[in-house]
């Protein structure tokens, strides 16, 4: 399968052209596990876990004193954040959006039930979620970061790497970290010239690494 572009539904990590500019130095998260856009705070998991939910955001605290939160969000999935949106809370459940104003990154968010300062204050510090299975629907056809991570790594030439541990950011390329069994790694910038195939349900990427593979 063709490497397409990658949804952040923590990012869509975009397959950019050999062209992009990757010069910069990479600059490692830390980025949440399971994330549908945006940077993160957690560590990934055992490779072992598939989470059923992404994070798409987090809730700051209250803004105002009539049940307003802050959020940052964490996705770029059109539609994601609007009126009407259900969400799920961690350690809260569903909240569904009832109004929403401020800027598309960093909006002011009114939940429905929530309508004073105090109960608002109670959101403060937890993410929302959205069912992973939504997730993929929003990424169009773009492949989660999720989805990326575990993945076993190969050579066009049939080598194995080991597998997909994490993603970082070099400039505008984001950067595969492949890790084999010994511990060492290999960066594989997300380039139509690098990454040559992605097959989710394999569980496979094959790559054409710029550095040296390890012996």
């Amino acid at each position: 399968m063709a490497p397409r572009s990658i949804s952040r539904s923590i990012n869509p990590y975009s397959l950019r052209s050999s062209r992009s500019s990757a010069a910069a130095a990479p600059r490692r998260g830390p980025y949440p596990w399971g994330q549908d856009g945006g940077s993160g705070e957690q560590s990934p998991p055992s490779l072992i876990e598939s989470p059923p939910s992404l994070v798409v955001g987090l809730i700051h605290g209250a803004h105002g004193v009539a049940g307003e939160v802050r959020v940052e969000v964490r996705s770029d999935a059109p539609g994601r954040f609007k009126r009407g949106a259900r969400l799920l809370c961690d350690d809260v459940g569903e909240l569904v959006i009832e109004r929403i104003r401020g800027a598309a990154k960093k909006p002011i968010i009114a939940f429905r039930g929530y309508r004073t300062r105090e109960r608002a204050a109670g959101l403060a510090g937890r993410f929302v979620r959205v069912a992973r299975e939504d997730a993929r629907q929003a990424a169009a056809g773009a492949y989660l970061w999720a989805d990326l991570v575990g993945l076993r790594a190969s050579s066009s030439r049939g080598t194995a790497l080991g597998s997909v541990v994490e993603l970082i950011r070099a400039g505008e390329a984001d950067v595969l970290v492949i890790r084999d069994e010994r511990g060492a790694e290999v960066l594989v910038p997300m380039l139509e010239s690098t990454v040559k195939a992605i097959d989710i349900a394999a569980g496979t990427v094959t790559v054409d690494p710029q550095e040296e593979l390890p012996g």
